[in-house]
């Protein structure tokens, strides 16, 4: 289940009869929830990116000292 469908089905359960304070605190809740985890993915994105420049710097250096030490 993905968190658009854990946001619906929270949603829906607190829809049906709870007060309406609580459900805009659950709403805001869930809201920060999803924006974290949509920080959590950007930043897992520059990690893998900065992980490939890593590689592709690291790379030429090896074979420089490679070819320097023969």
């Amino acid at each position: 289940m993905n968190i658009a469908e854990m946001k619906q089905e929270i949603l829906q359960e607190i829809n049906s009869g709870w007060d309406e304070d609580v459900k805009a605190d659950i709403r805001t809740i869930i809201n920060k929830i999803i924006s974290q985890q949509k920080i959590i993915t950007e930043a897992t994105k520059a990690i893998v990116e900065a992980r490939e420049l890593l590689k592709a710097i690291e790379d030429p250096i090896k074979v420089s000292e490679q070819e320097i030490l023969g």
